[in-house]
Order: structure tokens, then C-alpha cells, then sequence
């Protein structure tokens, strides 16, 4: 993520002319709520570690990280609607496709369908027939 963040940033490094107040706010809020969805899922992936107890709890907490990362990833949309310099928008479109990937990779239904493939391999099959 930060490779990518800062290959879409080289010109970024003068403090007088690089980022804004409106893309680092955009930045900070991305990041804060990376460290909060990753935070959630690890906590997700130890209560799964443990069977024969309630994950509601971390469930709930990895869907409000979730809906916290589609908002910094609709705060920087909104950033790239308005901003027409070409490298703060590439790195504004390297924020977004990182938040994508998170978004994607943590996804909860996804990660429910894969269990239960795993534990049932039959199942996926049967589903379909119906």
C-alpha cells in the first residue's frame, strides 16, 4: 500500500506545494481507518480460533471498520471530483484502489462462503442444483 502511495506521489515531497489540507485529511482518515478495519478482522480471525463462541461482536466491529473505509473512500472520491492536479489525483486514485483491495479482501461474506466451502465441500454444488 505504501509503494503504491508513493509511487503515485513523486513530486509530493515540497511541503509548499504538494498535498493540501483537503488530501491529507483524506490521507489521515484513509489510513485511521485501515489500521481500524485490520484491527477488527485480526480480532475476527482470534474469536474464530476459538470455537463454540458468539463472533458478533467482532463481526460487528469488522462491518463499522468497513463502512468507515467506504467513507474515507467516498471523502476521496469527492476529493478527485474537484481537484484537477494530475499527481494528487493519481495518488488520491492509489488510495482508492487500495481501499478497494481492503474492501475486498476483508469482505465478510466472501470469507463466510469460503468457510463453509471449506467445511462442507459438497455444499456449493448442492446450492447450485437447487
Amino acid at each position: 500500500m505504501f509503494r503504491s502511495l508513493l509511487d503515485a506521489a513523486p513530486g509530493l515531497e515540497d511541503p509548499e506545494g504538494g498535498l493540501g489540507p483537503e488530501i491529507k485529511g483524506g490521507v489521515a482518515l484513509a489510513l485511521t481507518e485501515f489500521a481500524a478495519a485490520i484491527r477488527a478482522f485480526a480480532r475476527l480471525i482470534r474469536a474464530d480460533a476459538q470455537p463454540g463462541q458468539s463472533h458478533l461482536p467482532e463481526v460487528s466491529a469488522v462491518r463499522e471498520a468497513l463502512d468507515g473505509l467506504r467513507e474515507a473512500r467516498a471523502r476521496i472520491t469527492d476529493l478527485v471530483l474537484i481537484d484537477d492536479n494530475p499527481v494528487r489525483q493519481e495518488l488520491n486514485f492509489a488510495l482508492l484502489t487500495t481501499i478497494k483491495r481492503l474492501l475486498t479482501e476483508l469482505d465478510l461474506e466472501e470469507r463466510l462462503r469460503r468457510q463453509t466451502t471449506a467445511r462442507h465441500p459438497a455444499l456449493p454444488r448442492i446450492i447450485r442444483r437447487r
